[in-house]
């Protein structure tokens, strides 16, 4: 035979090469010499009009430009998006590469047997032969194990952007996505106890301890104090505590909540309170002239704190934070209306709550759900008052979400692809909890994710819009981690 390449399905479809058996020429005389066709079974429980991923994992002989690469759709199926014939500009010489396409399959008989093939116009390619380590058994969700699969793509993109001096790539949004990016390694590592995710960690916490200020605390790129980045670094502290054991990270948290506490404005609660000195070496950013505190507070940089003060007291047994952490959240809690359910962004914002409000909003539930057990630590009141205004808090939610499961976030960011993952996450935990029921739009928001990834393992910034940035990505990589591990326990316990 030619050369020739094999189709790795990634999903809980069984991969069968019934054809090998019931003979070669059937296979090798009924397509073109440089195809390999493979047998896509379809068992039972797997329903109709679902979204799966193809995957051709090719190799070339020598340095390669304009391959084209083309999938054989069989009856019953179609691509989500994109073009059956996608071409590869350049390929290195002995370097793997993937091509990519989006199914959904149109029949949801038992059984069925679905039939695809590649052809490639170029015949310097290897028949490249991999096992599949990658995936993982998640869950019952077929996407779901998509999505992790699609995790894993989206890493190696990220792991093609390291930078020697800020971890990775500086844009907009830093050092938010450093911590975002080292927290999806953490839980990558806590799916899968490979070393190569920890190692990744522990080099992304590195660069977030090289770009805190003299006083234990984290700035923005624009210079401002940001109490949000603080309650990340506690959170990734611990985690870095719990895989190792090594009591310096506990003593890096320790030196962080000492840090902001200098941040809570003492009457208000707020970690509104800026003074002058970012001195980061890393982040070369401009100082205030005067310490001062704000006026108004931000709902989720009071929020976050609050659930990594509860973990540390939970870890340590000390309760010295208590009270830091109870006036941080009822600092945030003031943003909230009562009349409405709608959990505003800025409380001096309660007239212009819109889509982007929304977004951070969900955020908040999602940080408050997945962090019940710390919130607990902190004041079991506190978990109460959640219960108690997440029904009106949520449905206030609701009409901003696009059908799609993505907001319409600001920045030049309608229909916001990372966006999706918090819809994700935040409803199913949501549901679980109040026995509600969102299942369509969090499938529809998986869909959206898994549809908009790019073959590099970017995803876009917005449906439709060819658009990658590297600080449009994150969120998806910490939250769907994270909810994947949330949904492996959760099938342990069941």
């Amino acid at each position: 035979m030619k050369t020739g390449m094999k189709i790795r399905l990634k999903n809980k479809l069984m991969i069968c090469f019934i054809c090998l058996i019931l003979g070669s020429a059937f296979l090798f005389y009924a397509y073109p010499r440089e195809d390999l066709t493979v047998f896509m079974i379809v068992p039972e429980g797997v329903y109709s009009y679902q979204n799966f991923k193809v995957i051709a994992e090719i190799t070339a002989k020598e340095d390669l430009y304009n391959v084209n690469v083309s999938l054989m759709l069989p009856y019953d199926a179609y691509l989500v998006s994109g073009n059956t014939t996608i071409t590869i500009d350049s390929l290195d010489k002995g370097v793997p590469r993937e091509v990519v396409w989006f199914v959904w399959l149109n029949n949801d008989t038992p059984g069925i047997t679905y039939f695809f093939s590649v052809n490639i116009t170029n015949n310097q390619i290897d028949y490249l032969k991999k096992s599949n380590t990658s995936s993982l058994l998640i869950s019952d969700d077929v996407l779901d194990q998509l999505l992790w699969d699609s995790i894993v793509r989206y890493e190696r993109y990220v792991s093609s952007n390291e930078d020697s001096e800020y971890g990775y790539v500086s844009e907009a949004g830093y050092p938010m996505y450093l911590q975002f990016i080292t927290d999806m390694y953490f839980e990558m590592y806590r799916q899968t106890n490979e070393s190569y995710y920890l190692s990744k960690a522990i080099r992304g916490l590195g660069y977030i301890y090289e770009t805190k200020n003299s006083d234990w605390t984290w700035c923005s790129t624009n210079g401002r104090k940001s109490p949000l980045y603080s309650g990340t670094s506690i959170q990734l502290f611990m985690k870095a505590y719990e895989f190792s054991g090594n009591q310096t990270y506990l003593t890096w948290a320790n030196n962080t909540i000492t840090g902001l506490a200098k941040l809570q404005n003492n009457e208000s609660g707020a970690f509104n309170c800026v003074d002058q000195r970012c001195d980061s070496i890393i982040l070369k950013t401009k100082n205030y002239e005067k310490p001062s505190c704000g006026k108004t507070n931000v709902a989720n940089g009071d929020i976050y704190p609050v659930l990594y003060l509860g973990k540390y007291m939970q870890v340590t047994g000390s309760r010295d934070y208590l009270d830091m952490a109870q006036k941080a959240y009822y600092s945030a809690k003031k943003c909230y209306d009562q009349n409405t359910g709608q959990w505003h962004y800025r409380c001096d914002t309660k007239d212009k709550f819109n889509s982007h409000n929304a977004f951070y909003a969900l955020g908040i539930f999602q940080w408050l759900y997945e962090n019940k057990e710390y919130i607990s630590t902190v004041d079991p009141q506190v978990w109460e008052d959640v219960k108690k205004i997440s029904q009106q808090g949520i449905t206030a939610i609701e009409p901003f979400i696009n059908d799609d499961g993505t907001f319409d976030y600001e920045h030049g960011a309608p229909e916001c692809v990372e966006c999706a993952a918090t819809t994700v996450f935040a409803l199913s935990m949501y549901d679980k909890l109040f026995q509600s029921n969102h299942s369509e739009l969090i499938t529809k928001a998986k869909k959206t994710i898994l549809s908009n990834q790019v073959a590099g393992g970017a995803y876009y910034k917005t449906v439709g819009e060819n658009v990658t940035e590297f600080w449009y990505g994150d969120n998806i990589g910490r939250y769907l981690t994270s909810y994947l591990n949330w949904m492996t326990a959760d099938v342990k316990d069941s």
